[in-house]
């Protein structure tokens, strides 16, 4: 499991925060969701080492936002 206090401080979460890995995804990154109060969030863990190239995770930004 993650430590996901300096996210729940990035966003201003509620401190009490319910968080359950996705199943069932795709190899290439661990997916999780967060809700906090009533609000499920979906955080995204990059995994692969072809993500250390930060033109690698703009390049999917770009490609799936539109989907």
């Amino acid at each position: 499991m993650i430590d996901f206090s300096a996210t729940s401080d990035a966003y201003s979460l509620a401190q009490s925060l319910y968080v359950m890995p996705m199943t069932e995804v795709g190899r290439n990154n661990h997916l999780w969701v967060v809700e906090a109060g009533d609000t499920p969030y979906i955080l995204k863990q990059h995994t692969r080492s072809s993500y250390d190239d930060r033109a690698s995770i703009d390049y999917e930004h770009r490609v799936v936002g539109p989907l």
